[in-house]
């Protein structure tokens, strides 16, 4: 976890961005209400990114953002990301929206799997330094063959 955090806030000491900010997000539907492989409802689900973006365009930023997922599922589940993205600001001092793609590592039991992955979001600002967070996850899970959506609540703090 250590290695993890560092990796995270290594640009707050290597080169100044715009902002840099850090999301955390828990997975809506396994907080209340859990899924059809016995998970139950309050199951961990927790995203961590670190966003850092960058010059400001006329009505949005490009951003670049390292992603750590972790599951408390069955079996553990973990993802790594590294993600590229648009956040249009400019349209109102109250919401924002953005898009992302992103490759990944999965991990879980004995299983590692490349993944693919995109992001949908809504940001609600609060104030200069805190927003809410809406965001929808569409990730190929080739550990399964298969590709998923989750919806995710989160609160987002600007360093």
């Amino acid at each position: 976890m250590k290695k993890l955090l560092l990796i995270l806030l290594f640009p707050l000491f290597t080169f100044s961005q715009e902002v840099i900010s850090l999301s955390i997000y828990q997975d809506a539907k396994m907080a209340f209400v859990g899924d059809k492989r016995g998970n139950d409802a309050l199951t961990i689900n927790l995203r961590i990114k670190n966003e850092w973006q960058g010059k400001q365009l006329k009505n949005s930023y490009f951003f670049v953002a390292p992603e750590f997922e972790f599951a408390q599922l069955q079996e553990d589940y973990y993802r790594y990301s590294a993600n590229v993205g648009q956040r249009f600001n400019q349209f109102s001092k109250l919401i924002e929206m953005s898009y992302s793609i992103g490759y990944g590592l999965i991990s879980r039991s004995n299983i590692s799997a490349t993944s693919l992955g995109a992001d949908f979001e809504t940001q609600i600002n609060i104030n200069k330094s805190f927003a809410f967070l809406l965001n929808l996850q569409v990730i190929e899970r080739s550990d399964w063959n298969v590709v998923r959506t989750s919806g995710f609540l989160g609160i987002k703090y600007n360093l």
